[in-house]
C-alpha cells in the first residue's frame, strides 16, 4: 500500500490519506456542503475532464510534494491568526497555510490561489507551483485566505499577517527575510497585487516591500473591466464608487509598487485581459519594473500551465523575480 496521490484516487479517498486529512479544511477550502458531495466522487482525473485547463497530474504533484514533506518531519501546516485573534473574530477559523520548504535557506514566495473571493483554488493554482519553486531551489507558502462575503478588506488583512507571521518565525522556518516575492492568481492576484498598492499594501502594515509580486491571469479592476463575481464577493452586491476607486489597484500604483511580472491570456474567457493590460500601463506611467507576458488563447485557471501554451512561465517570472537588484 502506498500513500502516494494517483490522477485515478477520488477526492473522498484523497481527503482520508494519513498525511492529508488533518489540513482538508487547507487543502479544500471550496468543497463545503453540496460541494462535498460532489467532490467526493470524483478522481482527479475526472476533474480534470470536466474543468480542462487544471491539470490532474499537476494537481497530484502538488499533494505528493505536502506528503513527502511530513514524512521528512516537516511542519507544513501554519495558523498565521493565533487563538486568540481568531476567537476576536471567528471568520480567522478557516485560514491558514501550508509550507513547501526549499533543502536550504533561501528566500521564500507566498503564493495566493484565486477563486473568485468565494473559494481558494489550492490544489491547482497553489501546491502545484510550490513544489515547482521547491525544486528551484525557493521555500514556498501556500495561504487560504478569508472568502466571506462582502470580505473586504479581510483577505487584504489575512496577507499581511501571512508574511508578519513568516517573517517573525524566518530562523525557525529557515527562510530568508529579504528579497521575498509574492504571487497570485486570478482574485489571489488582485489580492496579491493589492499588497503593493499605496492604500492596501506593505506600507499600510509597516512590511518591507516584495522584491517582486507574480501575477497570474490577475483581476486588477473594480470598475468596468472587472470580474463581476470576485466583485460581487469582495465588496457586494452594490459597491460605492469610493469603495470600487480603493479596490482598484490600477488607481493605487505609486513609485515604490514592487517590481511586476504579469502573465495572461490575451482572450482570457472569465477575467478580461485589459485588467493586465491597466496595471501594466500604471506601472508604466510610475516607472516601475514589470513584464507583461502576453499568451495567445481563451484559457483561465491553467496554475502552472504544464503542457500549455503558457509552460514555462513560472521559470520566466523567478528569472525576473531575481534579477530586481
Amino acid at each position: 500500500m502506498t500513500d502516494e496521490i494517483k490522477i485515478s484516487d477520488k477526492f473522498s479517498a484523497i481527503v482520508k490519506n494519513p498525511y492529508l486529512v488533518d489540513d482538508r479544511d487547507l487543502i479544500l477550502p471550496f468543497a463545503g456542503g453540496l460541494l462535498k458531495v460532489f467532490f467526493n466522487g470524483l478522481s482527479l482525473e475526472r476533474l480534470g475532464k470536466m474543468i480542462k485547463t487544471w491539470n490532474p497530474q499537476s494537481i497530484a504533484n502538488g499533494l505528493n510534494a505536502i506528503i513527502a514533506h511530513k514524512k521528512s518531519g516537516v511542519q507544513v501546516r501554519h495558523d498565521f491568526w493565533n487563538d486568540q485573534a481568531k476567537t476576536a473574530d471567528p471568520t480567522r477559523k478557516g485560514t491558514g497555510m501550508l509550507f513547501f520548504p526549499a533543502a536550504t535557506k533561501a528566500p521564500f514566495v507566498l503564493v495566493c490561489p484565486g477563486g473568485a473571493y468565494m473559494s481558494v483554488a489550492s490544489i491547482v493554482e497553489g501546491f502545484p507551483v510550490a513544489a515547482a519553486l521547491n525544486r528551484m531551489g525557493y521555500s514556498a507558502f501556500v495561504m487560504t485566505y478569508r472568502t466571506v462575503k462582502n470580505s473586504f478588506p479581510k483577505p487584504q488583512y489575512d496577507l499581511a499577517q501571512a508574511v508578519h507571521y513568516i517573517l517573525d518565525h524566518a530562523n525557525e522556518l529557515n527562510v530568508e527575510r529579504d528579497g521575498y516575492a509574492v504571487c497570485g492568481f486570478s482574485a489571489g492576484g488582485h489580492l496579491a497585487a493589492s499588497f503593493g498598492s499605496d492604500n492596501l499594501g506593505y506600507l499600510e502594515f509597516d512590511l518591507p516591500a516584495p522584491r517582486s509580486l507574480i501575477l497570474a491571469y490577475p483581476v486588477i479592476s473594480m470598475g468596468k473591466m472587472t470580474h463581476a463575481i470576485s466583485r460581487k464577493m469582495l465588496l457586494g452586491k452594490s459597491p460605492t464608487a469610493e469603495q470600487i476607486k480603493e479596490t482598484s489597484v490600477e488607481a493605487h500604483v505609486h513609485a515604490g509598487y514592487p517590481p511586476t511580472y504579469i502573465w495572461h491570456c490575451n482572450h482570457d474567457n472569465t477575467v478580461d485581459f485589459q485588467n493586465s493590460v491597466l496595471l501594466s500601463q500604471a506601472l508604466e506611467k510610475a516607472k516601475v519594473a514589470h513584464f507583461l507576458k502576453e499568451v495567445d488563447g481563451t484559457a483561465h485557471g491553467w496554475g502552472l500551465a504544464e503542457g500549455t501554451a503558457a509552460d514555462g512561465w513560472l521559470d520566466e517570472a523567478v528569472k525576473f523575480w531575481q534579477g530586481i537588484k
